[in-house]
């Protein structure tokens, strides 16, 4: 392994070298290393890997920082990440190849293939469509119902099961709600059409013609990799902090892909004169690609008078892909977030442009994106804006905004308004038809709640006033959130909570006591 992957490191370089000769980055791009050095300072980024490819060519690749805190190791052009949501195009790109083969059709009804795909309207469960599932407009709100699926044990099966048990918030069709599950059932229903897995399909069809060696679907094939960063997040206390990879193989097509910038360098060849072609080689009919970047569903853009983004005036989301105009040109791009890192990919067809930013921080990090906007200017010869320093100021006033929301919670704190009810009646297991099962329990010095779909993740609750407690759970992504509790006769029967709404779901989940 080490000498394989020494000698894929070398020819790597090698062809690096020839091609940068070949065809110089743009003028506005000849400071780009020490900008993004002195970016990743600022956003306290440990490591990222970027890559742009132009005119069907790899132009730059480089790596910065550290794979871990702490540690020496470097990131370079082959250091793996998770690229979270850009997955989402892959499972896109399979449906349109097996749509172009005959197997399915983007307009079959979603039952056909899955027959236990349910949604809370049975008029929109008939009628949606697998084009529906690939554009985000069956009625939901976004990231609702993510709870259910960010690695916890159930399944595939069991958690389109248990979408029946999301209320709309759109009419069919008539709105636009960032979903995961959705491509995760398109991927699954793909599968079934293929007659084998979305996993191994994405590896065989598409990893593999593409020479995308570092590359992999499943966390267990994690192991297998050397030279792999770790994800770090921003703790509550304010700590840079390396955490360990989350397992969402239960929701693979929406978000499970890890990659490296070489690699998806490739994808983005593919994908970005439209013609799907790399290094000559036909690798998917031009057809299969365009129809993937197709708009399906509007995105509502304020059309002019937009101070951030004048030149944007109209905006979708194709099949996998956002899409808007920009500078008089087309732009498609994708970011994707998941535990501890967060990515960024995009091109723009008429320049045949493409490029891929993969970092190991999450929270509050929009490096990538304006690493994105960084690079798409100097390629349209707009003037100069540093990016990296307007987002950095809005993280600063939406990071202000929250410490004085919290402090708002820290002054209402009082534990002289004494709970209604007893703290030994809160011990028991609480149910909701959507997540499952909630178990608190009471012990001599503390009360720990256990979210039961989700193994291993706890929280220490304490009281803050009244009937409300706060919990603060164990892990980072789950954080800590407010439960109001309800009572009859000094027993509770019930509470709400809603956990990380800024990350994980934001829908409000109600638990009642079962009974004993």
């Amino acid at each position: 392994m080490k000498l394989t992957l020494l000698k894929r490191s070398i020819l790597f370089w090698i062809l690096c070298l020839i091609k940068l000769n070949a065809q110089q980055l743009p003028a506005g791009l000849t400071d780009l290393e020490d900008y993004v050095e002195a970016a990743m300072t600022e956003w306290k980024v440990p490591g990222l890997s970027l890559a742009i490819v132009h005119r069907g060519k790899l132009v730059y690749a480089k790596g910065f920082g550290v794979r871990e805190i702490g540690k020496p190791e470097k990131v370079d052009p082959e250091t793996i990440f998770a690229v979270g949501s850009n997955t989402k195009a892959f499972t896109a790109l399979m449906v349109s190849q097996l749509a172009y083969e005959g197997k399915l059709s983007l307009e079959d009804p979603v039952q056909k293939h899955l027959p236990y795909f349910t949604l809370n309207n049975p008029h929109a469960t008939a009628l949606v469509t697998v084009r529906d599932l690939l554009c985000h407009r069956i009625g939901l709100g976004t990231w609702h119902g993510d709870l259910v699926a960010w690695g916890s044990r159930y399944d595939r099966t069991e958690i389109l099961r248990r979408y029946q048990y999301i209320k709309p918030i759109y009419g069919f069709r008539s709105g636009f709600g960032y979903q995961n599950v959705p491509f995760m059932a398109a991927g699954e229903l793909a599968g079934a059409a293929a007659g084998s897995s979305w996993d191994e399909w994405v590896v065989q069809r598409i990893f593999r013609p593409l020479d995308m060696s570092r590359s992999a679907t499943r966390h267990d094939a994690l192991s297998e990799f050397e030279n792999v960063a770790m994800p770090h997040t921003i703790n509550i206390e304010g700590h840079l902090a390396a955490i360990s990879y989350r397992n969402i193989d239960n929701i693979g097509p929406a978000g499970s892909i890890t990659s490296s910038a070489g690699d998806m360098a490739r994808w983005l060849i593919l994908q970005a004169d439209s013609l799907g072609k790399v290094d000559g080689k036909e690798i998917f009919k031009r057809d299969v690609i365009r129809r993937t970047h197709y708009p399906n569903n509007l995105i509502a853009y304020m059309p002019y008078d937009n101070p951030e983004f004048p030149e944007t005036h109209l905006g979708g989301y194709a099949l996998g892909w956002f899409i808007r105009d920009y500078d008089g040109k087309v732009l498609f791009e994708h970011g994707g977030g998941v535990d501890g890192m967060i990515s960024q990919t995009g091109f723009m067809p008429e320049l045949n442009l493409g490029w891929v930013i993969l970092s190991n921080l999450d929270t509050g990090n929009s490096l990538p994106t304006a690493l994105m906007y960084h690079i798409v200017d100097a390629y349209l010869n707009r003037s100069r804006k540093d990016w990296s320093r307007h987002f950095l100021n809005e993280q600063k006033q939406q990071d202000a905004q929250n410490a004085r929301i919290w402090q708002n919670e820290e002054n209402r704190k009082n534990l002289e308004k004494k709970p209604s009810f007893t703290l030994a009646s809160m011990s028991g297991v609480y149910e909701n038809e959507l997540y499952g099962q909630i178990q608190i329990e009471a012990l001599e010095d503390k009360i720990q709640l256990q979210l039961l779909a989700h193994p291993g993740i706890v929280g220490t609750l304490e009281h803050w006033n009244n009937d409300r407690f706060l919990v603060r759970f164990n892990d980072p992504a789950f954080g800590r959130a407010f439960i109001p509790f309800k009572s009859e006769k000094g027993a509770v029967k019930s509470f709400t909570i809603q956990i990380r709404p800024d990350f994980l779901d934001p829908l409000v989940y109600f638990f009642t006591k079962k009974m004993e």
